[in-house]
């Protein structure tokens, strides 16, 4: 018995010991190792989602999300939790109810929706490597969670776009870098546009894993509607061919041509999109009428206060796909595909011609020079289109590069090289100074007038006889908006702001940039951060970089359903 006893001792012992080691293991695994978040609003949407609504057309098949506009009463931080149910009507004077639908249009077809009482969504749940940039430097383009400085309780994921000992330029949605000792000192203040001027920048260029990831769908014929004649709205298919033989409907997945002679399918930037929508109970104006010009608008944002009624800057970093598939008829040794996108002053071409693939530029044709130069920033070789053999095509043009890509792999690609002042002179039409001392509808700010910027034109062009494309698509880059803050330039988007990064410090934006609050317009830092750590506004010390993230393992809930099950279709990889 006393055995018995004796053994029974040690094993509580042994399981008490071997508990307390599993909780000291999971404490030191959870704070050096890897360690679950959510995410709480949607600054890095569609990247991340924060909380959410999400839609699904009948006619198109697609899926989107949007952002909560319906919130509770804010707690004792002041934060307010957004509303289980989004769209409840509410009750009025006298106990009338009043109907408050959310109203949203999908994203391709641009068809109103009002719906009331949808489900919330909660945000995608993440795994950060913690000990990570223990080992390593953080790297451009890494998305990751840190303590905010202004707030230093509250954690927050952004996207990394500024290193230690650099200067930092966002212009026309771009990420421009130098050497922080290139720096003149007195330059912002006694010549602001020198700055941009000045020798030693470079566009920091996405990696192709980050910008496959960070690509903004805006048009896809598989999403084309399947009865547009019973559309209420309406609609018009926006891909236009020029001249005879094309085959194009508004219900089309597949756009058919049947000429022998070089032929053009071009983008409708004038197509109507979304009509003007009106709150059904006030009447004020929640959505302007819209058409097809590439701009960053997010479909996210559209339930948020105002969001929708600003202004969207144009994009001309696209990505042109098409899979193409020659018939009968037609002749492979003369056959060509190309994409082509007119913008900034210049025509940029990614095409595939005969056996060779290309990536070339030239300054638009003016009546002075009708024919300028052709600029092949490179070629390589590549197999010939086949008939009755479908390819993918894809002309990237973004950060100031080209690529054509093939069956999911990249053929050729060239870039090239202009200043920030450069950029602004051919995206604008305009040299710098003039853009900064001239009149504009945001004085405060002169580069953060959407209005000055050129809007691109897009078009494939084909040779070589009849040919079906399908999945005729477009999406847009990632576009780092020019703001304003405190009733002046916000950081990085203007040559009197540009960040100059010192040592162990990081420049930090959101993929949502019309909705993030990040190192463009943060306020000072703590005062404890500021007398412990670094009282540099707008930037991430490294202290206060928790790790990166890399994983959502819990992507927001699938259907209507109690039971919390995750929409694995949504776990991936973060890039």
């Amino acid at each position: 018995m006393s055995q018995a006893r004796h053994a029974t001792k040690e094993s509580v012992k042994e399981t008490l010991i071997s508990i307390i080691i599993a909780f000291v293991l999971a404490f030191v695994f959870r704070s050096f190792v890897i360690e679950a978040f959510i995410i709480p609003t949607g600054s890095m949407a569609p990247t991340l989602m924060g909380a959410h609504m999400r839609f699904t057309d009948r006619q198109t098949g697609s899926t989107w999300a949007v952002g909560p506009r319906d919130f509770g009463m804010p707690d004792a931080s002041g934060q307010a939790e957004p509303l289980a149910l989004q769209g409840a009507p509410i009750t009025g004077r006298g106990g009338v109810p009043i109907d408050r639908p959310m109203i949203v249009h999908e994203p391709y077809t641009g068809a109103e929706r009002r719906e009331a009482n949808v489900p919330r969504r909660a945000g995608d749940r993440i795994l950060v490597l913690k000990f990570l940039y223990m080992l390593q430097d953080p790297a451009p383009f890494d998305v990751v969670v840190f303590k905010n400085p202004g707030t230093p309780a509250v954690n927050y994921i952004k996207r990394l776009i500024g290193r230690p000992l650099e200067q930092v330029a966002l212009v026309d949605g771009d990420i421009f870098v130098r050497d922080a000792a290139l720096g003149v000192p007195g330059g912002p203040v006694d010549d602001p546009a020198a700055v941009w001027e000045q020798p030693g920048w470079t566009i920091r260029r996405k990696p192709a894993r980050v910008e496959h990831a960070v690509w903004q769908p805006v048009y896809d014929t598989f999403y084309s509607p399947a009865e547009p004649g019973t559309m209420t709205d309406g609609f018009r298919q926006p891909w236009v061919g020029a001249g005879a033989g094309w085959t194009i409907d508004g219900a089309a997945r597949s756009i058919g041509y049947d000429g022998s002679s070089p032929s053009r399918l071009e983008w409708d930037a004038a197509a109507p999109w979304i009509r003007q929508t009106t709150d059904p109970a006030s009447g004020a104006l929640l959505e302007p009428q819209r058409t097809r010009e590439i701009g960053d608008r997010y479909p996210y944002n559209e339930s948020t206060p105002g969001a929708s009624m600003r202004a969207t800057f144009p994009v001309s970093d696209v990505r042109l796909r098409a899979n193409i598939e020659l018939r009968p008829g037609a002749d492979p040794a003369g056959a060509r595909l190309a994409g082509v996108v007119v913008s900034r002053g210049h025509e940029f071409v990614g095409e595939i011609s005969g056996q060779t693939a290309r990536v070339k530029m030239r300054p638009v044709p003016t009546a002075r020079t009708p024919e300028p130069a052709w600029i092949v920033l490179a070629e390589a070789p590549v197999g010939r289109l086949a008939v009755g053999e479908a390819r993918r095509f894809e002309f990237w043009h973004a950060d100031q590069r080209l690529s054509v890509w093939l069956d999911g792999a990249q053929i050729v690609s060239g870039q090239y090289d202009w200043s920030p002042a450069e950029r602004i002179a051919f995206a604008t039409g305009r040299p710098l100074r003039e853009v900064l001392n001239g009149p504009t509808a945001a004085p405060a700010n002169p580069l953060a007038d959407p209005s000055i910027y050129s809007r691109p034109a897009l078009r494939f062009e084909i040779a070589g006889g009849p040919c079906t494309l399908y999945r005729v698509g477009l999406d847009r880059d990632l576009y780092y908006q020019p703001a304003v803050r405190g009733g002046l330039p916000a950081r990085a988007t203007h040559p009197s702001t540009t960040i100059t990064l010192g040592a162990g410090q990081y420049f930090v934006c959101g993929d949502n940039s019309p909705a993030s609050e990040d190192g463009r317009l943060w306020r000072d830092p703590d005062p404890w951060v500021a007398e412990q750590i670094d009282e540099t506004p707008g930037i991430v010390p490294r202290k206060l970089m928790l790790g990166k993230a890399f994983f959502v393992y819990f992507p927001a809930l699938a259907g209507s359903s109690p039971i919390p099950m995750p929409d694995f279709g949504r776990m991936r990889f973060i890039q």
